[in-house]
């Protein structure tokens, strides 16, 4: 193998990579339109214990699942898993009374499956308004008595337990 042939292994190389990286998507991140502006003393972080009321829709505006329809916030520890990628993201640095509209895409929503009312490959409209955040610091008097098995670490049911009684029994608890 000569010169000439690695200069045109070289050239072809550079030209694949190059079709490649053009016809490689971008995935596009959330869309975060602030709403209503908050009391920012405290910004949301991963780690904070939020309550927020939102109403989701499609992009053809049909609302899927409306929280202040139902009378019930969603509590929720951010950062978690908890909720969808995209509320992981766009929720970030929220204070309460703030309203925000997310635009997930659906990477970053419930992706190519099926989830009710929700097509797959949906792209999902959510407007959110915080009602409370409470910090991990907040929550150091409370954890050490959720944890059930006393092993010093709260795994999934124990912080699900603690979530189902504040969203069943205590909604109105700040």
């Amino acid at each position: 193998m000569d010169l000439r042939d690695i200069l045109k292994i070289l050239v072809s190389l550079c030209v694949i990579c190059s079709v490649l990286a053009q016809t490689e998507k971008k995935k596009e991140d959330v869309k975060i339109e602030v709403l209503a502006a908050g009391d920012c003393s405290r910004k949301s972080t991963s780690g904070s214990l939020m309550r927020c009321h939102y109403v989701g829709k499609l992009t053809n505006g049909k609302v899927f699942e409306d929280s202040y329809e139902k009378g019930k916030p969603v509590l929720f520890l951010l950062g978690a898993g908890q909720v969808l990628k995209g509320w992981e993201r766009g929720l970030q640095d929220m204070c309460v009374g703030e309203k925000r509209r997310l635009t997930i895409p659906p990477h970053l929503g419930y992706g190519s499956k099926e989830n009710g009312e929700i097509p797959p490959k949906s792209t999902l409209i959510y407007e959110i308004e915080v009602l409370d955040i409470k910090s991990e610091e907040d929550l150091d008097e409370v954890f050490p008595r959720l944890d059930i098995n006393s092993d010093g670490v709260l795994d999934m049911t124990e912080v699900s337990t603690f979530i189902l009684y504040f969203t069943k029994f205590a909604p109105h608890i700040t």
